[in-house]
């Protein structure tokens, strides 16, 4: 489809339209960027759609560190350009990497290399243990966490750490079908087996939906 212009437009296959005249516009309608209601030019707030939390606002005056273009000296070649805010959440703590400095994530100029191979965790969110109260609609989280990790280590990454460990514990819910669930393996923090790591416990790679189901879980430290 060929953009218009005064004198044609420009198409992506065929290169200018010579003839001049309005552009050609066979295809589908584009919907308008701006949402129902709000003035042309005005700039929505960025959401992230996943977390529904706000994000950041990528910088509108220009296209930053390239020189030539409005914006360009604010940033440099070394330096980061501005990033959405780290997801933090007080009952999982370990959604976030702490690093050196106190921050959330890596430092500028750090790349994180991750572990080669993850499952897939779901955790309910709820009190009332699941196989309790069958064919009820469940909130929960969803996670994918490398397979190296222990047991210990996953219960204090989802905020596990009363310091009764007796009391922090990790329950497999294994579905039943027809709204239905049953418990699997329990793990209690003052226990030798939470030293295993999830890939000994059966939560490979395989644990991905599709090889085989998922993971869930229930964790509770009270």
């Amino acid at each position: 489809m060929a953009g218009q212009g005064p004198m044609g437009g420009w198409n992506s296959n065929f290169g200018w339209d010579t003839e001049g005249g309005p552009a050609s516009n066979n295809g589908p309608p584009f919907a308008s960027a701006v949402p129902a209601g709000m003035p042309y030019g005005a700039t929505p707030t960025m959401m992230n759609t996943m977390m529904n939390t706000p994000g950041y606002a990528w910088p509108q005056s220009g296209y930053p560190g390239y020189p030539g273009y409005p914006g360009a000296p604010s940033y440099y070649p070394n330096q980061r350009l501005p990033q959405p805010h780290p997801r933090v959440s007080p009952d999982v703590p370990g959604m976030n990497m702490v690093n050196s400095t106190g921050g959330a994530g890596c430092e500028p100029g750090y790349n994180y290399i991750f572990h080669d191979e993850h499952t897939k965790i779901h955790v309910f969110r709820t009190k009332e243990p699941p196989w309790r109260a069958p064919r009820m609609n469940y909130s929960f989280a969803k996670f994918q966490v490398p397979t190296n990790t222990t047991i210990a280590e996953l219960m204090l990454r989802f905020g596990a750490c009363n310091p009764n460990p007796c009391l922090n514990r990790i329950t497999e819910v294994i579905e039943g079908g027809g709204g239905r669930w049953y418990r699997g393996m329990i793990f209690q923090g003052d226990q030798m087996d939470i030293n295993k790591t999830l890939k000994e416990c059966g939560w490979d790679r395989s644990r991905s939906g599709r090889e085989k189901a998922v993971v869930w879980l229930w964790i509770t430290k009270d």
